[in-house]
């Protein structure tokens, strides 16, 4: 990898010096592609450094929906509710089964899915939902 060196300036040293861009040529097969990395400055450091700066608040805010999603499903299961509504944003409960067949069916999956039918319809296999929920903002359509 060739590292292309670039001064250093006081505004750019605000930037993370860190970061390191590759560049590769769009005209080059990727067996002859040759990595060159430098440190970015100026305008594109700034923007790389928000960027860096956006994905980090980004996974912080997944773990609070996520922890907020969890919460969520508690509430709506143990209420017994579909939906919960606050002008335009609904939580809303979503369930997915997941089925789990005997030992000798799960062999022969292929050529069975008609058995398969037959025993949920006639309560052998089992159901084990899955439930989440989704956060959705219903915007009003205008008259």
């Amino acid at each position: 990898m060739t590292v292309i060196p670039l001064q250093v300036t006081p505004a750019s040293a605000a930037v993370s010096p860190a970061v390191k861009f590759t560049l590769v040529s769009d005209k080059e097969r990727p067996s002859q592609r040759k990595r060159r990395a430098y440190v970015p400055t100026g305008v594109v450091g700034q923007h790389m450094a928000r960027a860096q700066e956006l994905k980090i608040q980004m996974d912080r805010l997944k773990v609070q929906v996520e922890e907020e999603r969890q919460w969520f499903i508690e509430h709506l299961l143990s209420r017994d509710l579909s939906v919960l509504e606050l002008g335009d944003f609904q939580i809303e409960r979503r369930t997915t089964s997941k089925w789990t067949y005997s030992t000798a069916t799960e062999r022969e999956q292929q050529a069975l899915k008609v058995t398969q039918k037959w025993e949920q319809k006639q309560g052998i296999a089992t159901n084990d939902p899955t439930v989440s929920c989704a956060f959705v903002i219903r915007t009003r359509k205008k008259a």
